[in-house]
């Protein structure tokens, strides 16, 4: 939405625009990739976590359990983002 906030019932005279359509839909392919990067973040730093524990190293397993943690809410963010921006990205 741009500068002015759209009425109940009003469309959102951005999202006739298809330049904004079009930059949404690059803007979309970013945070997919993005996406797919911190998945594999969160994959890598579990099993570091889990290779820690396993050596008997538990400060740095928390330290990457820590990372982990810190990850999901940034995917979670990021899948918010992706949601709505393929809504947007979508329309005609």
């Amino acid at each position: 939405m741009t500068g002015a906030a759209v009425r109940a019932g009003e469309a959102d005279p951005a999202s006739s625009n298809p330049a904004d359509r079009v930059q949404a839909r690059i803007f979309l392919s970013l945070l997919e990739r993005e996406f797919e990067q911190v998945t594999e973040r969160i994959g890598f730093a579990e099993r570091c976590a889990a290779d820690e524990h396993r050596n008997g190293f538990p400060v740095s397993a928390q330290r990457f359990e820590d990372e982990v943690r810190t990850l999901w809410v940034t995917l979670a963010d990021l899948h918010r983002m992706v949601t709505t921006l393929r809504g947007f990205a979508d329309r005609d």
